[in-house]
């Protein structure tokens, strides 16, 4: 059924209460890297690549990056326990090489990344990226003329349980410039943490800032997303009932603009709380054809739309199209938001849903 709305000034205390669902912790990491240090002895893709392989070989160690750019001309491929880890965000940058060859054209190319890890024989495990920029040099018009399936750090696996990844966590991290910003699939507990994701994706409604899919106990807290070809953050489910589908998310403390469809996107999302944000400037194209922009949409994943929502105390403003958009959900609480200069500040179709103590 469609909403109806109860707008006055925000509220201390909810009757319906402000969380539906207990929010899960961050990704449980250990108190400290694994033992060992490693340092590449080359500022390139193998010195990188052989840094890592070391630390893996040795049971995991942390990867410690100089100030200074590290020029990526081919894929570096992450491995279990092992941190990488930089002097700082906008300090340390990994950035493509001019002679990284990756596709272009192709509605299926092969996916390729500065960093990707896509482990047929099983997944990948407590990895850690922290303090640094991964620059995927693409221009706005290569991302906005071709295909773009380059991504800036890539973590994924099939649908099956055993290729599943566990606990990847991002602290700190720039990524820009590439097709595709971050993305996970197929993973738990992952986490992105006080890092600027920026200038990823673009040409179609494919690629992102940031971007889960079959992922699982997900944690954004504080991180800014702006400027995407699509979506400043995506989580979506899968096509049928994997493990740990796309659920447990939650997303604190960020602010999300200016992204060209929309700032966030959630697709067959179970038990998901939105809480202290601010989403603003969706469809920052200002262009007429971008209907279903928003500040906030929650869509379906095939048939299964989200459901266990909580979107509490965020602003939600001057998106082209729509503040909060929802075709079909179930127990969503949207309350204490302030949700005004948006073409239309809601159109939210759900069962057992409460909508009260928002500003317009």
């Amino acid at each position: 059924m469609a909403a109806s709305f109860s707008n006055g000034a925000f509220a201390a205390t909810y009757p319906n209460g402000a969380t539906l669902y207990s929010a899960p912790p961050l990704a449980v990491l250990p108190s400290s890297p694994p033992s060992g240090t490693y340092t590449p002895a080359t500022m390139d893709s193998p010195g990188l690549q052989a840094a890592i392989n070391a630390a893996a070989n040795a049971g995991g160690g942390t990867v410690q990056l100089a100030s200074g750019n590290y020029t990526l001309n081919t894929t570096v491929v992450p491995k279990s326990n092992v941190f990488i880890t930089g002097a700082g965000q906008g300090v340390t940058f990994l950035n493509r090489g001019s002679s990284f060859v990756y596709p272009t054209g192709s509605t299926s190319p092969t996916w390729t990344g500065l960093i990707y890890s896509n482990n047929p024989s099983g997944g990948v495990h407590d990895i850690k990226f922290s303090a640094l920029s991964v620059n995927g040099a693409l221009s706005d018009t290569q991302r906005a003329s071709q295909w773009p399936g380059f991504y800036g750090v890539s973590i994924e696996s099939d649908a099956t349980v055993a290729n599943h990844n566990f606990r990847i966590q991002f602290s700190s991290v720039e990524i820009k410039n590439s097709g595709q910003g971050v993305e996970c699939k197929g993973t738990t507990e992952v986490t992105l943490t006080n890092g600027w994701y920026h200038n990823n994706g673009g040409g179609n409604l494919f690629f992102h800032n940031v971007y889960f899919r079959r992922c699982g106990d997900i944690t954004v807290d504080g991180i800014l997303s702006n400027y995407s070809g699509a979506h400043g953050l995506k989580v979506a489910g899968g096509t049928s009932n994997y493990t740990n589908e796309s659920s447990n998310v939650t997303v604190k403390n960020c602010t999300i603009s200016n992204n060209d469809y929309c700032d966030g996107y959630f697709t067959g999302v179970a038990n998901m709380r939105l809480t202290n944000n601010t989403w603003k400037y969706a469809a920052d194209l200002q262009d007429s054809t971008v209907t279903n922009g928003a500040g906030i949409l929650l869509d379906k994943e095939g048939t299964v739309g989200c459901s266990t929502v909580d979107i509490v105390n965020n602003v939600i403003q001057n998106s082209w199209a729509y503040g909060i958009r929802m075709y079909s959900g179930d127990s969503v609480n949207i309350q204490g938001n302030r949700v005004n200069t948006n073409t239309t500040n809601y159109d939210v179709h759900a069962t057992n849903l409460t909508c009260d103590y928002n500003t317009l």
